[in-house]
């Protein structure tokens, strides 16, 4: 049988895929689908800038002080930095000089200065509260988006940007910023859930509840635990957790992503609460969320 022979053999006869492959198949798609991207959940537009290493900026038009109708309560602050119009995707980010550059197109019309108050990554490794941050809303007279960016000149400097559409579900760029700050840092936020007098959760800013129970086996020196399957609003919208921690009186809510994600030797668990408890508990046991 020459390869003319075995080439046509194959296509009159090709071998069906065992029941297995068909199963492996499909839970790669749930990985896949559950894995968050690159820098979030429900990212529109993301941007990364080693400051050290950025090429020159050409910014298209003069530096200008961002103004807005509505911005932050507290005032400009000094460590936000300029705004300066220029040609840039996504619509806004850090400059290697520390200027904030926005997309000429666009107009900002909220600013909230200083969101990023507690320490995120930096450079991979390195948990750090950035020098400077900044949320916006802007619009460019059609569609309204709202984005968070900081920067950092620790461990030589890196700049970040999280944006997507005002109507991915939270109320106010407020409540989102706060959301997208608890999902870097893994702090405790109560923007995602409510709780109620029976400890059940309710999704809060577009987060729909999927499936929860207690976590007795999170519990320890007087807490209490519990944990839920959600959805986190965006474009589009991403599987994550919230686990609650009582203590006392004191009930914190952290939002949590990024479990599980592919190809990752301690991160790799069954897509499940349980899955997701086996990964939580070290973290737990090591004083995180807390």
């Amino acid at each position: 049988m020459d390869l003319h022979d075995l080439i046509d053999d194959v296509i009159e006869h090709p071998t069906p895929l065992r029941i297995e492959d068909h199963l492996a198949a499909g839970r790669a798609a749930v990985r896949r689908r559950r894995a968050p991207a690159v820098l979030g959940l429900g990212v529109a537009a993301t941007a990364v800038v080693l400051l050290g290493t950025a090429a020159p900026w050409s910014p298209s038009g003069t530096a200008r002080e961002a103004t807005s109708p509505a911005a932050s309560a507290s005032g400009p602050s000094p460590s936000a930095g300029p705004v300066a119009s220029s040609p840039v995707d996504p619509v806004v980010e850090y400059r290697p000089d520390g200027t904030l550059a926005v997309g000429d197109d666009w107009r900002v019309t909220e600013r909230i200065d200083g969101p990023v108050d507690v320490p995120v990554q930096i450079n991979g490794d390195l948990w750090a509260v950035p020098d400077r941050s900044v949320a916006l809303e802007l619009s460019d007279g059609t569609t309204t988006q709202w984005a968070l960016a900081w920067a950092s000149n620790r461990d030589g400097g890196s700049s970040r940007t999280r944006s997507e559409p005002a109507d991915s579900g939270p109320s106010s760029l407020s409540a989102w910023a706060e959301i997208q700050v608890a999902l870097e840092s893994r702090s405790a936020t109560p923007t995602v859930v409510q709780v109620g007098a029976d400890g059940a959760m309710v999704g809060l800013n577009g987060v729909q509840v999927l499936g929860q129970r207690a976590t007795p086996e999170l519990d320890g020196a007087g807490r209490t635990t519990a944990v839920a399957d959600v959805t986190f609003p965006g474009a589009p919208p991403s599987d994550g957790w919230v686990l609650l921690v009582r203590d006392g009186d004191t009930v914190s809510t952290y939002p949590i992503w990024g479990y599980p994600s592919v190809d990752s030797v301690d991160n790799d668990g069954p897509d499940t609460i349980d899955g997701f408890v086996a990964w939580a508990a070290p973290r737990v046991a090591a004083g995180a969320f807390r």
